[in-house]
């Protein structure tokens, strides 16, 4: 008798702790999915224990960090069910959007004097002032609408009129999760210093000059005015659709192309803008650790890395060393300040992957806060820990080989494949741009063979010796297959005294012909059209190697020749 009560109060107890388990179960999951219908997105914890179980979701679900004893992420309803069908122990936390007030800026000025954050009428009085009051350098460029019709807009910096592929391009964007807004008004104060300062500053000006510098300050403007348009409280790291942006740009597949499919409306807008506007260089800026990561995300470092894994580190620690000057405990996520991609944690379908292996440039992705929405206060701080290492970074596009592709009979432009033989691995080549023939190359120093090719044409071999923070000038011009160097030569070239030489056509019937000579940049430094079929080029202020093109009248003669002036 004595032995079946004990039993019975055991079965009790362990009944009622069942219960009481399951009554906690189901009003997490209750609170869950009462966020999920107002919010589309949950904030969630597990045990690091539990790893292991949740790495096999990571492809869909969005991590944000980790610490010691737990693992922090996002997710919407589809992922929610995911976690529950692993049976993984989760905490439902507040969103790091909802955890405090967020200090709005009263005017477009405080945005620029960082004493607040922006509304998005100030946003865009902003951009709409930019334009206005420096139309010489500034354009603004509608990249798309977001789902609730808000645009995505980016300011196009530069001297002088933008000619397609003539400069490399530098593309940095902010706030892709929309709960990580610190990125947005360093971009807009980083976009008024350029306008206000390129006239006196040396650097910001030759930037201008060299490059096309490309600012989109805020690319999920419904995550981040997910309430109003006028707080960035309550911002959600998604789109409104519930869509992780940074894992929805086309997933990398060796050797096999991309598409548009399920994009979000955000990305298709993003990805178009930048197949038009083809990076060089491009950042994408991010909040909630402080560390700069580079490609790959897809991969681990023992599994892959990129052939130019040993500038991406460069650049990083010229980046992190800028910014420790001022504050040494700056970007302190790892010790050197920066990480692979991969090995802090990988991300599949993130754009730093996208650019860098589908549109041949590099990209980085910054963490630039441990506090996703940093207290308005310190805006100004981390203008001022970020401004010089952001011009810095943008001025390394500036640096090594700008080459141009050329054919050698016609002399126009060719897009031909740039590739390092045994240096180059994983599809890292990049092509020279179809409208200008030019390309950009970033590399460690060294000495490098650069094998140049383009179908119909002999593949070319120019040996670079690429030194860091200068420039190496390269012209390569191609020789169609079918070109017989046998036929008889239809101009013939005198040299004159003091430079200067004379050109005559031979064996044709035209009337007129012009002739073009370009230094080794590709600069046209003279140009001059003749009658007959004689004309003298060339003067005392010549010195080096040029290009000269000729054409004649009837297109019976178009070809280039290499003018030596010793």
């Amino acid at each position: 008798m004595r032995v079946t009560f004990i039993l019975f109060v055991f079965s009790l107890v362990l009944s009622l702790g069942l219960q009481a388990q399951e009554s906690s179960v189901d009003s997490l999951k209750a609170k869950a999915d009462e966020i999920l219908m107002s919010r589309g997105e949950v904030y969630l914890s597990i045990p690091k224990t539990q790893k292991k179980a949740f790495l096999p979701l990571v492809t869909d679900i969005s991590p944000d960090r980790e610490n010691d004893s737990s693992i922090y992420f996002y997710a919407n309803k589809n992922q929610f069910r995911k976690v529950i069908d692993q049976g993984l122990s989760y905490r439902v936390l507040t969103a790091p959007s909802m955890l405090g007030p967020v200090k709005m800026a009263l005017s477009a000025d405080e945005v620029l004097l960082a004493k607040g954050y922006p509304t998005y009428p100030q946003y865009l009085e902003l951009m709409l002032r930019f334009k206005t009051e420096y139309p010489e350098i500034c354009r603004i460029d509608t990249i798309g609408y977001s789902i609730d019709g808000r645009l995505i807009l980016a300011v196009r910096l530069q001297n002088g009129e933008y000619v397609r592929g003539d400069k490399p391009i530098v593309f940095i964007s902010s706030s892709m999760h929309g709960d990580e807004p610190l990125g947005y008004p360093l971009m807009l104060m980083l976009i008024n210093h350029f306008l206000e300062n390129s006239q006196t500053s040396p650097q910001l000006s030759e930037i201008l000059d060299k490059l096309v510098l490309i600012i989109n300050p805020l690319s999920n403007p419904d995550g981040s005015y997910f309430y109003s348009d006028t707080t960035l409280y309550g911002s959600i790291r998604q789109n409104k659709n519930s869509v992780d942006l940074n894992r929805n740009f086309p997933y990398i597949r060796l050797g096999q192309p991309y598409s548009h499919t399920l994009l979000e409306k955000e990305n298709e807008a993003m990805v178009n803008y930048m197949e038009k506007y083809r990076p060089s260089l491009s950042a994408n800026l991010h909040g909630g650790a402080e560390v700069l990561n580079y490609p790959w995300d897809s991969w681990y470092s023992n599994e892959l890395v990129h052939a130019d894994n040993d500038w991406f580190i460069e650049i990083c620690k010229d980046y992190v060393d800028t910014c420790r000057i001022r504050d040494p405990s700056y970007l302190d996520t790892y010790p050197e300040g920066y990480v692979f991609g991969g090995d802090w944690y990988k991300v599949f379908g993130g754009r730093q992957d996208f650019v860098t292996y589908y549109l041949k440039g590099r990209e980085l992705t910054m963490e630039l806060s441990d506090t996703k929405i940093p207290a308005a206060s310190q805006l100004a701080f981390y203008w001022n820990l970020n401004r010089q290492a952001f011009v810095d970074l943008i001025q390394k596009a500036e640096f090594g080989i700008y080459g141009r592709v050329i054919d050698s009979i016609s002399g126009e432009n060719i897009a031909a494949k740039i590739e390092i033989p045994g240096y180059d691995k994983n599809e890292s080549y990049i092509f020279s741009d179809s409208a200008s023939g030019r390309f950009f190359r970033y590399l460690p120093g060294g000495v490098y063979n650069v094998q140049i090719s383009a179908s119909g044409y002999h593949s070319k071999n120019i040996s670079a010796q690429v030194i860091p923070g200068e420039r190496v000038q390269m012209l390569a011009a191609l020789v169609p297959l079918d070109f017989n160097p046998n036929l008889p030569s239809q101009i013939i070239i005198r040299s004159l005294a003091g430079n200067e030489f004379e050109i005559e056509l031979q064996n044709d019937e035209s009337e007129v012909f012009t002739a073009e000579m370009y230094d080794l940049t590709g600069r046209k430094v003279q140009e001059k059209i003749f009658i007959g079929k004689t004309g003298i080029m060339g003067g005392l202020n010549l010195n080096g190697i040029y290009v000269l093109k000729v054409i004649s009248d009837r297109q019976n003669v178009k070809r280039l020749v290499y003018i030596d002036f010793q």
